[in-house]
């Protein structure tokens, strides 16, 4: 690998970075949301925790749970390419 392609590989390596950034503060912001819809669902009154509105709130919760650890996992294969890209810039 000549110079010129190993400071391209670096240059993606920097947006790559970038990208996984935004992630992190994506998955933040939902585990932040996933947590209220929660409290409000574990602050309602049981008999209203089995009505609509209260599975409508929990399976909402549920969700933005999943959505969250999806983005996690996707966050741990970005920082895995991350170190790939320098262990190639490197060699």
């Amino acid at each position: 690998m000549n110079k010129k392609q190993r400071k391209k590989l670096t240059e993606q390596k920097v947006k790559i970075e970038s990208a996984h950034d935004i992630l992190e503060g994506v998955r933040e912001e939902i585990e932040e949301i996933f947590g209220e819809e929660q409290e409000k669902f574990d602050n309602l009154p049981e008999g209203l925790q089995e009505s609509d509105l209260g599975q409508k709130l929990q399976e909402i919760a549920e969700i933005l749970e999943e959505v969250a650890s999806d983005l996690d996992d996707v966050s741990s294969q970005v920082s895995e390419i991350v170190d790939k890209i320098d262990e190639v810039v490197n060699l």
